[in-house]
């Protein structure tokens, strides 16, 4: 993790009053740790896939998400099969991926876990047996 986009949607979760504060402390405990970091605000509801996909062509390694698991799904759609890995910094309002990557719900602790964190190579698949009956 060297050139990091932050990708935060503006209007999710429950903590819009101090939204701009926890952004600011999540850059700076990025930043803190040498990494290159820019924060890019979503512009409307699907445009963190495309966002994702600029901040990468730009020379992004990794892109952060810093939002609910729609901001994290969106950027995840169109990052398939590159090579950029993706975290996510909880700030929607369920944060189930989060909470399913076992990541703290705390904005600032899960960034200072990302720092440590290696990312899992997984292979996009079509389809999935999730739920499947078949034997």
């Amino acid at each position: 993790m060297r050139r990091v986009a932050l990708i935060y949607n503006p209007v999710s979760g429950q903590r819009r009053v101090r939204r701009a504060a926890i952004i600011a402390d999540v850059l700076a405990v990025l930043e803190n740790a040498g990494i290159e970091v820019k924060a890019i605000a979503t512009e409307s509801p699907y445009s963190a896939g495309i966002q994702a996909q600029q901040a990468i062509r730009d020379g992004c390694d990794t892109i952060l998400t810093c939002g609910g698991d729609g901001t994290a799904h969106e950027a995840l759609q169109s990052m398939v099969g590159g090579s950029a890995a993706l975290g996510v910094i909880p700030m929607g309002t369920a944060n189930a991926l989060a909470c399913d990557l076992g990541l703290p719900a705390s904005p600032v602790k899960a960034a200072k876990m990302l720092l440590t964190a290696i990312p899992p190579e997984l292979a996009p698949t079509a389809s999935s047996s999730c739920g499947s009956t078949r034997a």
